[in-house]
């Protein structure tokens, strides 16, 4: 027996192997992929339940697990015992070395009998929150100010100095601005009104697109017909022809009857 095909993990070139099934129908199925039951091919485009019927003894849907290995963890080697210090010479074992370095000798030395205290480091000063609102408000400021600084300064340069508007020079800036407001309101209604010609201009243009296609049906069938009115024709001749032997043998008949 042969082996079933898993259909959640088969490649495009397996699944195009199945009968009935193409590249087109094995992308969309690659595509929907997993599938829990045979029918849910059925939402796959181009299956319905004849065809899942016919490749179901060909088929499987399970799906291939693989558990990873886990490595067990290293074990830790213990901790090396500390090791006396050998003397080099007689291999005897020798006196520990105290941690600090110090002989026995140099333990005994007294110290200085002059106690200094240690110095204690210096307090760290704390920032209320009132105090860091300020700070971030007067840094604020004078970041507003120096940007208001710099703006009036680049302005002046351009400008070769700044200038303060009159009264009645800002009155007709204002009666330009609303001059210009009305040319745009005008200006948009114009727009919207090219934009309905255009929608009725593809209006027209689908009905002669319609218009061309039923002009190339009647022209089908008109040389439809044209090649039938010639086929008729040669009929009529030939009948034609019929009838104007039978009337030579009619009259042909005649002759030889008549005295």
């Amino acid at each position: 027996m042969s082996e079933l095909m898993n259909l959640n993990t088969a490649s495009l070139d397996e699944l195009v192997s199945l009968p009935g099934i193409g590249p087109a129908i094995a992308k969309r199925i690659v595509a929907d992929r997993p599938f829990d039951e045979l029918e849910d091919l059925q939402t796959v485009e181009g299956i319905g339940p004849a065809f899942i019927e016919r490749i179901s003894s060909l088929v499987t849907l399970e799906l291939d697990v693989l558990t990873p290995e886990v490595e067990p963890p290293e074990e830790t080697e213990p901790a090396l015992e500390e090791q006396s210090v050998l003397d080099g010479d007689s291999g005897e074992v020798g006196e520990a070395i105290p941690e600090d370095g110090l002989s026995p000798e140099e333990e005994s030395v007294e110290p200085d009998p002059e106690v200094v205290e240690p110095l204690e480091p210096p307090k760290a000063k704390t920032v209320t929150r009132g105090q860091a609102w300020a700070m971030s408000i007067f840094s604020s400021f004078i970041a507003f100010l120096l940007a208001l600084i710099i703006s009036l300064g680049i302005l002046g340069g351009i400008n070769g100095g700044l200038r303060f508007v009159r009264p009645g020079q800002l009155f007709e800036l204002g009666r330009r601005v609303e001059i210009l407001d009305e040319q745009v309101h005008v200006l948009s209604q114009e727009i919207d009104d090219l934009r309905e010609r255009l929608s009725h201009f593809d209006a027209i243009g689908e009905r002669v697109d319609q218009l061309d296609e039923d002009f190339s049906i009647a022209l089908e069938q008109t040389e439809f017909l044209v090649d039938e009115m010639n086929e008729l024709r040669s009929y009529a001749t030939e009948f034609q022809y019929f009838l104007d032997g039978l009337r030579e043998l009619l009259s042909a008949i005649q002759q030889t009857e008549s005295p």
